[in-house]
């Protein structure tokens, strides 16, 4: 059960089920912006301090402290079920500080995070192509 206080002072009650949205409800720009929260929050949950660029025009949707001095750089991408995830070298650079975090969107449960070096690009496979 939730519980919210109205306007008027009263306490509504509501069962989460039912008033859940399903993530086949949002827009491709809501999904992406909650996958960036998503994995913001999942990061501080395991102990980092997470930072957001004030401008993202160079791939960067966030920024993780690591210890005294060691950032990394993260570009948040995510998808309603398996799909092609395209990253463009220009703004994705291949570097040991930069990361992907590719978040899958399976249906109504939590989403999965999947942190990817961008050194895992260097030697190309069949999951990881250049």
């Amino acid at each position: 059960m939730v519980t919210s206080m109205k306007s008027d002072g009263l306490v509504a009650r509501a069962d989460v089920a039912a008033v859940r949205r399903t993530y086949a409800g949002l827009t491709n720009r809501q999904l992406g912006r909650f996958a960036e929260y998503h994995v913001t929050m999942a990061l501080v949950r395991g102990g980092l301090d997470v930072y957001t660029p004030a401008i993202d025009d160079r791939g960067i949707d966030l920024i993780a402290r690591l210890g005294t001095a060691h950032y990394v750089e993260i570009q948040v991408k995510a998808t309603r079920g398996l799909k092609y995830v395209f990253m463009r070298k220009q703004v994705f650079p291949i570097h040991p500080n930069r990361y992907l975090a590719y978040v899958h969107f399976g249906g109504d449960d939590e989403p999965t995070i999947y942190l990817v070096p961008s050194t895992v690009w260097q030697v190309p496979d069949d999951l990881f192509v250049s």
